[in-house]
């Protein structure tokens, strides 16, 4: 796991290469501790490599984005966002008119961490807080009016399968470039 991002990255430098530039460096061992921190647990070893790769992107206005339209964010913002999102909708009790399958039917766990950001709505989450037929570190997407009981939003059952997957279709050309976005075929992100 610990090239893949960086092969990743290396296939993204040819395609959208201002995208690539908007990068963070790394992540530290003091803000990957300090994440944990914030959160209250550890995060999958896959997940450090990750933002010891990159630490997100910048987020300025102007920033380009790489996949569908979404933000690679840092652990300062997963930190910021998942304590925003968590004082307002972790106390909240489940969602009633939803059957439990791989997601929790909450608002929001504490046990999500979401690790892209599209305007505030759309959002790819890392899954600590599985449902019950769910798998802990599984990535789904999460946004306004989501179907939590749908198999297709879990998109796959852990990071570093997410980021293998991630790197296939880009070494395999299955994607669309739209604006200089990478845009997976199959609308996967």
């Amino acid at each position: 796991m610990p090239d893949t991002w960086k092969r990743i990255i290396a296939q993204l430098t040819h395609l959208v290469p201002n995208a690539v530039r908007s990068l963070r460096p790394p992540a530290t061992a003091d803000e990957l501790t300090r994440l944990e921190r914030v959160i209250g647990q550890s995060l999958p070893e896959s997940f450090r490599e990750y933002l010891g790769t990159c630490n997100g992107q910048e987020t300025h206005d102007y920033a380009p984005l790489l996949f569908g339209f979404h933000c690679l964010l840092g652990t300062h913002d997963i930190a910021s966002l998942w304590t925003m999102q968590t004082a307002l909708f972790a106390d909240e009790g489940p969602l009633e008119w939803v059957k439990e399958k791989k997601i929790r039917p909450v608002h929001w766990s504490r046990g999500w961490i979401a690790f892209t950001d599209y305007e505030a709505t759309d959002r790819l989450v890392l899954d600590l807080d599985p449902g019950k037929k769910g798998t802990p570190g599984q990535i789904f997407r999460h946004f306004p009016g989501i179907d939590l009981s749908d198999p297709d939003t879990v998109i796959a059952p852990s990071f570093e399968e997410f980021s293998k997957q991630m790197l296939a279709r880009l070494e395999k050309k299955k994607f669309g470039l739209e604006e200089g976005i990478v845009v997976f075929d199959d609308d996967w992100i």
